[in-house]
């Protein structure tokens, strides 16, 4: 077998983390796997890859390019597992992990005539320099995208509600805009969630638009609704730690069946990005819209 031949656009790492067996998680554990149609028990290894999906000519030089991320994520949920926090020195890597896992999802298709791995490339300097920092692409460095992120993000764990779990998904880094349905590329993005296991989400945010709780709980309305943003924001499928019953089985079919779905493309003429639009007399819980966004 060619050496990187599958290329995971979800890191069996990631989604390890949602193991049916807390004792075990690594890329042999189980996950149950739901869609429109049925859910299975399946390995975490065999989900979310294609093979070449980034590179063909040069596969190991794209696969290893997204190691240190992973790697830097592994530690932070170790950390997790075993404080039951993140501690703030971490949040930088966390939030670089949160928007790299969107950028380089299956869900962007790739329309340009060159490989998987360019069209995140591109993605990834379209992001920087007019959905993040707003920069020109000449005056991008690593020291302004820091002083714009600890100048104007912030970063909260959201715990699930009591007896309630999260999900996750095949493209679970959810970018959501409160602004508009249609906002400047500047605008696009000022919220970005994923959840890390079953029972915690990271959330980062804009602090100019957005105010979130310390150390936030979602309410049981908020986590089926950050769980349906899952179903919303999937390719293909949900993953849970647990089988679902009949009763939420069936409401996962009626929400596939429901939802409108608008895939991102990356073509030679650029990005087109798929946002959730979050309605300013819409909030969570823990979630406060700052004016003039009332």
């Amino acid at each position: 077998m060619v050496e990187y031949k599958k290329q995971h656009y979800l890191p069996a790492s990631y989604l390890s983390n949602f193991s049916d067996d807390p004792a075990k998680r690594d890329r042999k554990s189980f996950v149950w796997r739901i869609d429109g149609e049925k859910q299975v028990r399946v390995p975490v290894e065999s989900q979310c890859y294609e093979n070449f999906f980034y590179s063909k000519d040069n596969p190991e030089a794209a696969e290893k390019s997204f190691h240190p991320r992973e790697a830097a994520y592994c530690r932070i949920m170790q950390e997790l597992k075993k404080t039951g926090n993140v501690v703030e020195k971490s949040m930088g890597d966390l939030f670089l992990y949160m928007f790299d896992l969107n950028l380089r999802n299956a869900n962007h298709k790739n329309q340009t005539e060159n490989d998987g791995f360019y069209a995140y490339q591109q993605r990834l300097n379209i992001f920087l320099t007019q959905m993040l920092v707003n920069i020109e692409p000449n005056k991008l460095n690593v020291e302004a995208v820091k002083l714009h992120i600890t100048t104007n993000w912030r970063m909260e764990i959201v715990h699930a509600a009591d007896d309630s779990t999260f999900v996750t998904s095949d493209n679970p880094s959810v970018f959501m805009t409160c602004t508009s349905k249609n906002p400047k590329p500047h605008k696009a993005v000022e919220v970005i969630m994923l959840p890390l296991d079953p029972q915690h989400l990271a959330l980062a945010f804009d602090r100019r638009f957005v105010g979130i709780d310390i150390k936030p709980k979602a309410t049981v309305p908020d986590t089926i609704t950050l769980n349906l943003n899952q179903i919303q924001n999937s390719e293909r499928c949900i993953f849970s730690d647990r089988e679902l019953d009949k009763t939420d089985l069936k409401q996962c079919r009626f929400h596939f069946s429901q939802r409108k779905r608008s895939p991102g493309y990356m073509d030679e003429k650029g990005w087109r990005l798929s946002t959730t639009y979050l309605k300013p007399d819409f909030c969570f819980e823990f979630m406060k819209l700052k004016p003039p966004l009332f």
